[in-house]
Order: C-alpha cells, then structure tokens, then sequence
C-alpha cells in the first residue's frame, strides 16, 4: 500500500507463500518502499540510462557472497559494494 509518500513493499506477501523472512532479499533504489523490512533490503543506485551502469552485474556478485547466510536479515548490507 501506499504510505507517507512510498508504496511499500510488503514481506508478508511472499511469507503467506511459505518463505521466510530470513531468506528473503528486496533489491530497489528507493529505501522508502521498505520501512517494515528494511533488514531484507539491499539498496542500488537507480539506473537511467546509462549504458555503462554496471550496478547489476556488482550485485551479481555479491548476492553470490551471500547465498550460503541462513540469515539474510543480520547481515550488514549498506556497504556491499565494497564486499565482492
């Protein structure tokens, strides 16, 4: 739904289905949109074009690093970027 200015994203749609909070990973540019799961969150710039964006193919990798966390929630995410 929409509230204070975002549409949120909500974690309990996909919970309802049988997956649980902790392996789940919301990828976005806007932080807004999770403010009831922002731990399941991983921020990326927004694209706009730009043909030499590479922003995806970093998250690739990362998202390789962390395919083995039985916890997606605790681990730190603001900087994972740097963490490939």
């Amino acid at each position: 739904g929409y509230l204070e200015g975002a549409w949120l994203k909500d974690i309990r749609k996909l919970r309802r289905q049988g997956y649980r909070k902790e392996e789940i990973i919301f990828v976005d540019d806007n932080p807004a949109n999770f403010k009831r799961s922002y731990s399941n969150l991983i921020q990326i710039q927004g694209f706009y074009g730009d043909l030499k964006d590479n922003e995806l193919q970093i998250l690739d990798n990362y998202l390789d690093t962390i395919g083995h966390e039985p916890n997606v929630r605790v681990l730190e995410k603001r900087f994972w970027r740097t963490r490939n």
